[in-house]
């Protein structure tokens, strides 16, 4: 395979950068384009990924305590367990997710969250040409004062690996993700 070094005008306005084929990484096939208005026609879709609020999830307190009981965690002093929360974005064919664990502490009419712990996102699906690099020091939760809710966030870079005119082609877009989840 031969790369071509020269810069285009996407180039600068996308921020394409030029790599070698040992700069690749392995598995990676690079999406290949005929035209540079077939690229251009991409980078305009994939420009688009930025930050993605997925929404509130709402647990309700008084089905937590009837589920808890059933499940033999409920005592006299109250009722505390913890949930797996896992929301997605689809990026073309490639979804990221948002997984945290929730414990949630309930007492009769009172509920509120206890913490937020293992925050991390991660991508699964058809990749071919793209990469998902989590970040990890870009995820975290933010509980509220009264602890009836939390905002939940990570991050990361999906990058892009293209080839235009037998040149090798990276472009990076920094994917966040959140989410709020919520006790009523």
């Amino acid at each position: 395979m031969c790369f071509a070094t020269e810069k285009s005008s996407l180039d600068e306005k996308y921020g394409l950068k030029t790599i070698t084929e040992e700069q690749l990484p392995e598995g990676i096939e690079p999406i290949e384009f005929k035209s540079q208005e077939e690229l251009e026609q991409f980078l305009q879709r994939i420009n688009n990924t930025d930050s993605i609020d997925l929404g509130t999830t709402i647990i309700d307190k008084n089905g937590f305590v009837i589920s808890s009981i059933r499940n033999s965690l409920a005592n006299k002093s109250g009722t505390e367990d913890t949930f797996e929360w896992d929301k997605t974005k689809k990026h073309g064919l490639l979804t990221q997710h948002l997984n945290a664990r929730v414990t949630v502490y309930a007492h009769g009419s009172f509920g509120q969250i206890q913490k937020v712990k293992k925050v991390h996102t991660y991508a699964t699906g058809y990749s071919g040409g793209i990469n998902y690099v989590p970040d990890p020091n870009a995820c975290g939760s933010d509980i509220s004062s009264d602890k009836q809710s939390a905002k939940i966030y990570g991050a990361g870079d999906i990058e892009y690996y293209l080839i235009i005119s037998g040149g090798l082609k990276l472009t990076t877009k920094r994917a966040k993700i959140s989410g709020t989840y919520k006790i009523r």
